[in-house]
């Protein structure tokens, strides 16, 4: 069974600091942008899985959600994500429940990421 406490919210900045450092603030801010427009299309997607039920979609969404949200240092994203692909895949009913968390952590690390991109434009 699934743990069903959802993870806090809020993104490490430490690991934008890091990408930015790596890539260049502005390859970085750029990439960040990309992942927030993705972020943003996928809350509906998201919501419609939640709203019709679907395992198989939340578990797809979730999947894509694991690793790049942990990149962009939006890890209680990237841990909760975890958590539904794998109860949802394997047929633990928590998966729905937990995922409802999933637009409030999308909506979440597309405001902190864009606000960390505007801060090293």
């Amino acid at each position: 069974m699934t743990d069903p406490t959802p993870p806090r919210h809020g993104v490490d900045v430490a690991a934008l600091d890091e990408l930015a450092a790596r890539l260049g603030a502005a390859t970085a801010a750029d990439l960040a942008a990309g992942f927030v427009e993705e972020l943003r299309a996928r809350i509906g997607r998201v919501e419609a899985a939640l709203a019709a039920g679907d395992p198989d979609a939340l578990a797809t969404h979730a999947h894509a959600l694991v690793s790049s949200a942990g990149t962009y240092g939006a890890t209680a994203l990237s841990v909760l994500s975890g958590r539904v692909e794998s109860a949802c895949r394997h047929g633990d009913p928590s998966g729905l429940a937990i995922a409802a968390d999933l637009p409030g952590l999308l909506r979440d690390a597309i405001d902190r990421i864009a606000a960390w991109r505007r801060s090293v434009r």
